[in-house]
């Protein structure tokens, strides 16, 4: 029997219905009643509870999954210890994303998964593993239980034997089952059937050891059956340590021969012998044509060259084959010696976006961080709604579940999503959404007014700013999938500060440049600004340039900033901080307070409006949008060397 029950609370956390259990919890769908959204509760069952083992196991899972940030491993939102609202102690939990779909387990009761559906589910996979293991984090339980299949893509799940760093040495051999796998506890941690021998020596797993548990699970997913599978526990170990599984051509002759090879190498005994990364086993897995039509040929690699029949392949034929591939090789270095010709430099590029008839522009206005998208809100008859621009294409396409969208608008870093404020009088809600469009979720919510400017840091967080009044104060910074937000600065009134706007992240480096802005006379007065840094490390915001205005900040260490209505560059070194070298000019003319607002890419592509009197001025249409591509070579021939 679960252990809540429908209208039990934990915290904020009001249970709906229980979603499953496992060997060490229970999961639950709930409802945040502070933010209205749905999530999955995830609590440690009383009879684990007091095992210190099981403890570490759940802390680890919340260490493991708050430090992965990135689209196909479920988010975690809170984790806490609370007494339920009915009765019971004190129970430790995990707020995580609520995802609706099925594992790739019930997936499979179906029958095996098409070459064509899985190949793309196995990339999404690798992506997730890859990221994890450049965190220095291994899965070590990696499963089709463990994967969940959803209308947005794969999410891996269940980090709890997730390690970070070596694990002790391995004690004795347990057989405590899980209530649905063949799970062993102590220090030979995972499900038996996905296992690394490494696992089963009882060896400290690395990356190779997922590699092997991923070729398990897609071994599964594309023939329906096990790799490794038998009667008894001692018969699988055996199986996994010594025995090699049927090629999937066996099972079924329409796999790809490529897929084939790529899986037989996940599941080398050695680890040596195996893909030794997940980006390189990503990599082949998108090589692989689905229909099996661009396979090689039916040799394996590295097989004998066939003699003529009836005779061995002797001395001469191997010494020939040795001169054709020594040959080979050394035209192959030829070539490549050769020097190439050098490609002429892209041109600057400068187009424009232009809206339909009876539409007009809203303040919403973003880059994507990797310059290829631009999004922008569009006001009609219908309402106001966000539109998407793919800069390699020639049409915009509005973005369903953004009706309503206000700035600000910011990107993520991998280009997949969006977060956008709606408004109900005076509260405010920040919502995060994909790219292509979805249901929107709230990630944040208060009083007052959100400012036009947010960004969206690699780090997986929101920063933003809310302008005085109720629930006013400095920067704020919110975790993308949803959390308490918290202040990152706040107004400094002996400095005069009215609002910090505009920030943005410093590549490569953890802090914040952002702008200050004072109020005169009841009227924020935006000529004045100063351009300060905030250090994370200490709190410390120091102002570094005035009078300006922050617009954006390039890799190559210079920030973009505007002075009464021009648009110049300087070096700026965040670690002093301070300015470098002299101001230069933009190579296109701002003045006169023309333009109103702008927003800017990592890579520099910026885009930008004109003020309602300098477009009649220049007779363009109102709500025109303003692209520059490719133009950082031509700003860097005009900033001083230093």
């Amino acid at each position: 029997m679960p252990t809540l029950a429908p209208g039990d609370r934990l915290g904020p956390y009001e249970v709906v219905g229980a979603l499953g259990a496992g060997g060490m919890g229970e999961v639950y769908r709930a409802t945040d009643t502070r933010l209205d959204r749905t999530v999955a509760v995830k609590v440690l069952t009383a009879h684990v509870a007091d095992s210190p083992e099981q403890r570490e196991r759940f802390e680890r899972e919340a260490r493991a999954v708050a430090a992965i940030n990135h689209p196909n491993i479920c988010t975690l939102f809170d984790v806490g210890r609370e007494r339920p609202s009915t009765s019971g102690p004190q129970m430790d939990f995990l707020v995580m994303e609520f995802l609706d779909g099925e594992t790739v387990a019930q997936r499979l009761e179906r029958g095996p998964v098409p070459v064509a559906e899985a190949l793309p589910m196995a990339v999404e996979i690798a992506e997730a593993l890859d990221t994890a293991h450049r965190q220095g984090i291994v899965h070590r339980d990696l499963k089709p239980s463990n994967v969940m299949l959803t209308a947005t893509g794969v999410r891996l799940l269940d980090f709890g034997l997730a390690k970070q760093h070596e694990a002790a040495p391995p004690g004795p051999l347990t057989s405590a089952p899980t209530r649905t796998a063949l799970t062993m506890e102590g220090s030979i941690l995972g499900t038996l059937h996905y296992m690394s021998p490494e696992q089963l020596d009882g060896k400290p797993a690395d990356a190779r050891s997922d590699v092997f548990s991923f070729g398990a699970t897609l071994y599964e997913m594309v023939s329906g059956r096990r790799p490794f599978d038998a009667d008894s526990q001692a018969s699988v170990i055996g199986a996994i340590l010594k025995d090699a599984p049927a090629p999937l051509r066996e099972i079924e002759p329409g796999i790809p021969r490529r897929l084939d090879r790529v899986v037989r190498t996940c599941l080398a005994k050695d680890p040596e012998d195996r893909w030794q990364t997940m980006r390189d086993l990503k990599r082949e897995l998108q090589w692989i044509d689905p229909t099996g039509e661009a396979d090689e040929s039916d040799a394996e690699p590295g097989a004998a060259a066939s003699a003529p029949a009836g005779r061995a392949a002797g001395p001469g034929w191997r010494f020939a084959l040795v001169l054709l591939a020594t040959a080979a090789v050394t035209a192959a270095a030829a070539w490549t010696l050769k020097p190439a010709p050098e490609a002429p430099p892209l041109p600057v590029q400068r187009f424009t976006i232009d809206l339909f008839p009876g539409q007009t522009l809203t303040g919403a206005l973003a880059v994507s961080p990797d310059g290829r998208h631009v999004v922008y809100g569009v006001e009609d008859d219908s309402g106001t709604r966000l539109h998407a621009r793919a800069l390699d294409t020639f049409d915009a396409t509005p973005i369903p579940g953004t009706e309503g969208a206000a700035a600000p608008v910011a990107i993520a870093p991998h280009g997949g999503s969006l977060v956008f404020q709606l408004r109900d009088g005076e509260r405010w809600t920040l919502n995060q959404i994909p790219l292509e469009g979805g249901t929107p979720y709230t990630i944040a919510a208060g009083e007052g007014q959100l400012y036009a400017k947010a960004v969206w840091l690699r780090d997986g967080t929101i920063v933003y700013s809310v302008l005085p009044g109720a629930g006013g104060s400095g920067l704020m910074q919110v975790p993308a999938a949803g959390g308490a937000p918290r202040v990152l600065t706040r107004l400094d009134d002996e400095r005069g500060d009215h609002a910090h706007l505009w920030p943005l992240p410093v590549p490569g480096r953890d802090e914040l440049i952002f702008t200050i802005v004072r109020e005169d006379g009841g009227r924020v007065n935006l000529e004045d600004g100063r351009v300060a840094v905030y250090s994370p490390a200490n709190g410390e915001v120091q102002v570094v340039l005035e009078p300006a205005l922050a617009l954006g900040y390039l890799e190559a260490g210079y920030l973009l900033y505007g002075d009464r209505g021009s648009l110049l560059a300087i070096g700026v070194d965040p670690e002093a901080p301070a300015t470098t070298g002299d101001p230069v000019p933009l190579f296109f003319d701002t003045s006169g307070d023309t333009v109103t607002g702008n927003t800017m890419s990592d890579n520099g592509t910026l885009a930008f409006t004109l003020a309602p009197a300098a477009a009649e001025a220049e007779d363009e249409p109102p709500g025109r949008i303003y692209v520059v591509v490719n133009w950082f070579d031509e700003l860097m021939s005009s900033l001083s060397p230093d």
